[in-house]
């Protein structure tokens, strides 16, 4: 496993990105259409959509520990809007609505 995130030269985006319940390597997957339609419903409803686990803790671990050594290179601001929404709005509502966290739907495996 080659994990450095701010390196360019990363193994594998399974390395970073919990591809099993988000495959987004597969763009035929069963999982990755019910993915979008998802998100794109929670962006219609309020302009936010949060992915649960989409990062793998390993990954979530590394990009933490980088965000802190370079935290006295950045300049922070509170937003106060979403891509979606120009207008001031309010944080995501999902960082505290856990009961809308996606959940991938059951696949069954090919028989082999």
């Amino acid at each position: 496993m080659s994990l450095q995130l701010a390196d360019a030269e990363v193994g594998d985006i399974s390395d970073i990105i919990n591809t099993e319940l988000y495959p987004i390597h597969d763009s035929g997957h069963v999982r990755l259409q019910a993915l979008i339609e998802h998100a794109r419903a929670e962006l219609a409803e309020d302009g936010c959509c949060l992915l649960k686990n989409f990062l793998r803790p390993e990954a979530l671990e590394q990009a933490r520990a980088e965000g802190q050594a370079l935290s006295g290179k950045t300049f922070y601001s509170v937003p106060r809007s979403t891509p979606t929404s120009p207008k001031t709005t309010p944080p995501c509502p999902r960082m505290t609505r856990a009961a809308h966290s996606w959940s991938a739907p059951a696949v069954s495996s090919p028989a082999t």
